[in-house]
C-alpha cells in the first residue's frame, strides 16, 4: 500500500522583497530602509541589528504593531496601499535581577512574605521612607514595608492594576505613597 505522504509535489512559493524599517519609539530611523530579497526570519534580523547598527544594546525586542516578533517567525511587509515594507518599532529593555532587602523589618528591611515574587524578573524598585516597591517584567508590582507608607496596596488598587489591562512602567514614591504609570498593552 503506497502512502499518499509519497506523492505530495513541492510547490514553489512565490516570494515578494520586503523592505525592513525599524524605528525606536521615539520615531527615530535606526535601521533602513533594505530592501531583502529572500524570506528573513526575525532571528535573523535580530542577529543583523545585533551585528550592524552600533547604538543597540544587547537586550530589546522588536515589535510589528504590538506583537512582539520572536526567533522563528517570517517576516512579510504588510504596508499599506501594497508598499511591501515592514515597518518595526525596536524597544530596549533592561535586564531582570533578584532583589534582597535587610534592615529594620517596619522599614521595608524584611520582604520574606514576598521573597518569592522578588526572587527573580524584578526590573526598577522604587521606595517611600518605610516602604518598597519593585516592579516585574509582566507589570506587576510587589510592595512591602510599613503598610501606612505604601507597602500594602490592598484588594482595591491590586484588582484596578489587573483590570486596566495594563503594564506598569514606572512606579514613584514620595514619604508615604505611590504613584504608577501604566502603558496599555
Amino acid at each position: 500500500v503506497e502512502s499518499p505522504l509519497l506523492h505530495l509535489r513541492y510547490i514553489p512559493v512565490q516570494w515578494m522583497a520586503s523592505i525592513v524599517v525599524v524605528h525606536n519609539i521615539a520615531g527615530n530611523l535606526v535601521y533602513g530602509p533594505v530592501e531583502f530579497q529572500r524570506p528573513l526570519v526575525a532571528m535573523q534580523l535580530y542577529q543583523i541589528l545585533k551585528t550592524t547598527v552600533p547604538v543597540v544594546p544587547e537586550s530589546f525586542k522588536l515589535l510589528h504593531d504590538t506583537r512582539i516578533l520572536t526567533g522563528p517567525e517570517l517576516l512579510t511587509g504588510s504596508g499599506s496601499g501594497g508598499d511591501n515594507t515592514l515597518r518595526l518599532s525596536i524597544v530596549y529593555y533592561a535586564p531582570s535581577f533578584c532583589v534582597v532587602s535587610w534592615g529594620e523589618p517596619d522599614f521595608g528591611g524584611d520582604s520574606s512574605a514576598v521573597a518569592e515574587d522578588l526572587r527573580d524578573g524584578v526590573l526598577s524598585l522604587a521606595s517611600t521612607s518605610l516602604a518598597f516597591a519593585a516592579i516585574k517584567e509582566d507589570g506587576r508590582v510587589v510592595v512591602w514595608g510599613s503598610e501606612a507608607a505604601g507597602g500594602e496596596m490592598g484588594a482595591a488598587v491590586t484588582e484596578r492594576l489587573a483590570a486596566a489591562e495594563s503594564l506598569v512602567t514606572t512606579v514613584v514614591g514620595n514619604d508615604a505613597a505611590f504613584a504608577a504609570f501604566l502603558r496599555s498593552g
